[in-house]
């Protein structure tokens, strides 16, 4: 696969769900708008997508404390 991936010739898998619908979902579901039920059905993908797309958002929000003195 190191070889495949040097001649690029491997592809690795494209997200379900694209950046500006990614940033919809998190607004949705921070308005208080919708469900994680609601938001995956209202955009078809699975519910462990909303909540990775919705962990992702926090972690990337979140301050980094780690090595501080």
């Amino acid at each position: 696969m190191a070889v495949a991936r040097a001649k690029g010739k491997l592809k690795e898998k494209q997200p379900t769900l694209t950046a500006r619908q990614q940033s919809h979902l998190v607004q949705q579901h921070q308005s208080g708008e919708h469900t994680t039920a609601d938001l995956d059905e209202l955009l078809s993908v699975s519910r462990a997508t909303v909540y990775r797309v919705l962990e992702r958002h926090q972690n990337a929000s979140a301050p980094c404390t780690a090595g501080g003195p």
